[in-house]
């Protein structure tokens, strides 16, 4: 169970280095210290105050997963055909959301600015993260030679990374 738990953990880490970017101007790299999953919570432990916040902020879910996250309450689910991840504090706070997605969930103002752009590019994945009442989307950009991520708030695009494929 505890090689279960490292893996998830592994694979809930891998954006993390794409989401703390996300909020840097610089395109330094900062090393994050370690998290440590603690448990896997049944819902039936999770306090009552982190239960009455996450049914407020999210509705019609599925496939829900808590885990004791540093004192805090990670939680992963499905919704409107996403993944999920929100982070809550003991007290009930919200502190991050992000949402896993593809073109398709990006809103039509996102993606037609992002396709004006980078015509000749296919969007990969999308992922829309909420924190401290920011909203911003980073998305991943495919053509024949590259990867890109974009990141827009209030509407404005920047490129953070670009990555050349390796020949084949």
């Amino acid at each position: 169970m505890k090689k279960r738990l490292l893996i998830k953990l592994i694979a809930w880490l891998a954006p993390i280095p794409l989401v703390s970017n996300v909020f840097a101007q610089d395109l330094t790299y900062q090393q994050l210290s370690p998290i440590t999953i603690t448990s896997t919570t049944p819902i039936e432990s999770v306090n009552a105050k982190v239960n009455k916040a996450f049914g407020e902020y999210f509705k019609n879910v599925t496939d829900l997963k808590w885990n004791d996250l540093n004192k805090k309450y990670l939680v992963e689910f499905i919704q409107n055909d996403q993944q999920n991840r929100a982070l809550f504090a003991k007290n009930g706070e919200l502190i991050y959301h992000i949402s896993y997605g593809k073109e398709k969930h990006l809103p039509s103002n996102v993606r037609t600015i992002i396709k004006r752009e980078y015509y000749d590019y296919n969007i990969i994945r999308a992922l829309k993260v909420n924190q401290e009442k920011r909203n911003i989307w980073v998305v991943l950009l495919e053509d024949t030679n590259n990867y890109i991520y974009v990141r827009m708030e209030n509407m404005e695009l920047e490129e953070t990374q670009r990555i050349q494929k390796a020949n084949k």
